[in-house]
């Protein structure tokens, strides 16, 4: 986290945002996952954010991540999952005039796509479990890199590694025994056949090699086209 936070203005950032609304030890966890990439084929994780917050804790956490990973580029672009984005519109617009600071924002929806998963027979064949399951060529090819830790207080006022916490929770026991998939279901999107083309598409390249590339230069991406989006 601190090589891409130092190195800030090698990267573009995506923030990737799927909310819950209660806090109970039963209720499912907002996930905001921070996207970097800098042109080498990787999607880096330099900082996630899995916590149980109510609306206000919602958007100033988002406010305060869109503010930490801005850079000479720019703002990160925002991806709010749609039904969340729905309930959350108004307070989010009030508060980005009220810090008179805006960022772009983009409605993430549940567009269906083609069953990947084998066992869609024995009922993993959800539209998040497609999603889900197009993580693993990127994971099995070492392009995604996840952060070392992410330290926060967590909504029972304990310090809590949100990374850890993600990797043992989610990512270690998916999809046998894990009771959460939350921030799997938000890093998805860089896979799905809907966002995944516009978020971050599959094949781009730098104009310059990254270490020679000008400060206030973004990435050139190639224009995606096909019907399916494979991210391997």
């Amino acid at each position: 986290t601190a090589d891409v936070y130092n190195k800030r203005d090698m990267y573009n950032f995506y923030i990737i945002v799927d909310p819950a609304n209660t806090k109970s030890n039963k209720s499912d966890f907002t996930a905001m996952v921070v996207v970097a990439l800098n042109g080498d084929g990787k999607y880096y994780i330099p900082e996630i954010i899995r916590d149980k917050l109510l609306l206000t804790e919602r958007i100033n956490d988002l406010m305060h991540l869109v503010v930490k990973w801005t850079n000479s580029r720019g703002k990160p672009v925002v991806f709010y999952e749609q039904s969340g984005l729905s309930s959350d519109t108004q307070m989010l617009s009030k508060t980005m005039d009220e810090k008179r600071f805006w960022f772009e924002l983009h409605s993430m929806g549940t567009k269906p796509r083609v069953n990947l998963d084998p066992r869609a027979g024995s009922g993993f064949g959800s539209l998040k479990a497609n999603r889900i399951f197009a993580l693993e060529p990127l994971f099995r090819n070492h392009r995604i890199v996840l952060a070392e830790s992410c330290v926060r207080e967590n909504w029972n006022g304990r310090e809590e590694d949100m990374m850890s916490s993600f990797i043992m929770d989610e990512y270690m026991k998916y999809p046998i025994s894990a009771d959460h998939d939350d921030v799997l279901d938000a890093m998805s999107r860089i896979a799905d056949a809907e966002t995944g083309p516009m978020l971050i598409p599959p094949s781009f390249k730098a104009l310059l090699p990254a270490e020679k590339m000008s400060m206030k230069r973004k990435i050139e991406f190639d224009i995606y086209s096909g019907d399916e989006y494979i991210p391997y």
